[in-house]
């Protein structure tokens, strides 16, 4: 549960030592006023996120699988609306890392490591990491470590931020690091405090209770990555580098589950399909992860059967055989004919085998099951655009992007469909605008002007291509100005 704040902590190594460091927590702290007065503004913090977003989606460090994205989120809104600030901003993604680990960002972005996810042994285990990255934000622990921050120019916080965050290195990171670290004191800039990590504990298990979850998934993640770090030998886990666990956290953490009801929590079926997915479709080689899901049913060593059915029928798709997962997902839908996951399964095989139609019916037939779903969306569009069926495409994209603008594939599928249906400017601008979520913003700024030149006579859509434009550009000359300082 690496926090950012915790982040800058590991900058500061560069010039103290660590016997300073870890006495930090244990310093008397100056008076330093009213928090708000010096701390980023909440227009700063989600601006300072999003950016942090776009830059790891240019890094391709996010993982963009539709299902699994819908699932994080989905858990992180139940945990966040019940947590003592429901109406707080939050945006849930996954990092795609097999690392254990998990972060708050400015703004209330939360990434979840795809390795996190594979980990915990059960969906009270992820929910309490989650819910604990929710009580950070919520109690404003991370408001006093970005008030420098939010002093230097975006490119180099950013450059900061993923430095500490995911270990991405860039020019500007020299310059941030000087910077942090002549903003003020060590006592301006330690990480989070014992008490600050004893509040989140406390606070996220009561989000963890409140919504639904067993509080002793908690202690027991504690417990399970502590087992875990015997095997690491130095190279620990990136949670258990900033995040060290003590037997007293772990008794601490006990004692405070002990106080709820018991609640014998049973994991969702849709926790064990996405963590099946994920080792579906990471592993490199199709054919072995196949192989991994028959050897596993066939030995019965699995936690949950038609998690591990489904696991290899997206391998076997994806090893080009998917007539045989045709018939593994049909026998699951006899008993679950109305789940997601195996729908967008069957669909796709059957895309695969070219029976166009029967896999159009299907995800027809889910749309009306699951209207303005992201992942139903997504590969209805796609299957659609492949068939032919653009004009059908448009209008189902048009209006999931009004819900979610923030999603880069939704923004490349419209631009895909509107070209294929002869708006070709309209186009453009979705491109420009999925170019610019990934952070490629000169190519995004030449789709506009392209754009702008077949729009001359739609008013409503220059005033939408000229408004984009500023902001790109706002963007890129941040970015160059922040090159220009630069260390040779």
């Amino acid at each position: 549960m690496k926090s950012i704040t915790i982040a800058l902590a590991s900058l500061i190594l560069l010039l103290t030592t660590f016997s300073q460091l870890a006495n930090a927590t244990e310093l008397n702290l100056p008076n330093m006023g009213d928090p708000s007065e010096s701390t980023l503004s909440p227009t700063q913090a989600d601006k300072l996120g999003k950016a942090l977003l776009r830059q790891l989606r240019q890094e391709k460090r996010i993982a963009e699988d539709p299902l699994i994205n819908s699932y994080v989120s989905s858990l992180g809104f139940r945990l966040a609306t019940s947590s003592s600030r429901p109406s707080e901003p939050f945006t849930f993604f996954v990092v795609d890392d097999a690392s254990i680990n998990a972060f708050a960002a400015p703004g209330g972005y939360i990434g979840i490591h795809t390795g996190l996810i594979e980990t915990s042994s059960n969906e009270s285990e992820l929910a309490a990491v989650m819910a604990h990255e929710i009580a950070h934000v919520t109690q404003r622990h991370m408001a006093r470590a970005f008030e420098n921050a939010g002093q230097m120019k975006l490119p180099m916080a950013i450059a900061l931020l993923t430095a500490v965050l995911l270990g991405s290195q860039s020019a500007e990171l020299g310059e941030a690091a000087v910077a942090v670290a002549s903003a003020g004191s060590i006592q301006q800039q330690i990480n989070f405090t014992r008490s600050n990590e004893s509040e989140a504990d406390a606070i996220g298990m009561e989000t963890l209770a409140n919504a639904g979850f067993d509080p002793h998934g908690m202690e027991s993640f504690f417990k399970h990555l502590q087992h875990e770090a015997r095997y690491y030998g130095v190279a620990l886990p990136e949670y258990l580098r900033t995040h060290p666990i003590s037997e007293s956290r772990i008794a601490e953490s006990k004692n405070r589950a002990d106080r709820y009801p018991q609640n014998k929590y049973t994991d969702r079926l849709s926790f064990s399909l996405i963590r099946a997915r994920l080792k579906a479709i990471n592993e490199s080689d199709p054919h072995k992860a196949t192989r991994y899901f028959e050897s596993q049913l066939r030995s019965g060593q699995h936690q949950n059967r038609d998690a591990f059915t489904y696991g290899q029928a997206i391998a076997l798709i994806r090893d080009q055989k998917p007539k045989k997962a045709v018939q593994i997902i049909e026998e699951l839908l006899n008993s679950d004919p109305d789940r997601l996951e195996y729908l967008l399964a069957l669909a796709n095989a059957e895309m695969e085998q070219n029976n166009y139609d029967r896999s159009l019916a299907i995800l027809s037939d889910a749309e009306s099951l699951y209207p303005g779903s992201y992942p139903l969306v997504i590969d209805y569009s796609r299957a659609l655009i492949t068939t032919g069926n653009s004009m059908t495409a448009v209008p189902l994209l048009k209006n999931q992007i009004n819900h979610q603008n923030d999603k880069p594939q939704l923004h490349q599928l419209y631009a895909e469909a509107l070209g294929k249906t002869g708006k070709v400017a309209e186009a453009h601008v979705a491109l420009a605008q999925y170019l610019y979520l990934n952070e490629h913003l000169i190519s995004a700024i030449e789709q506009l002007k392209q754009a702008k030149k077949l729009a001359v006579n739609d008013h409503y859509l220059l005033s939408r291509i000229e408004s984009k434009l500023i902001i790109f550009k706002e963007s890129l000359a941040e970015m160059k100005k922040s090159e220009k300082k630069r260390p040779k």
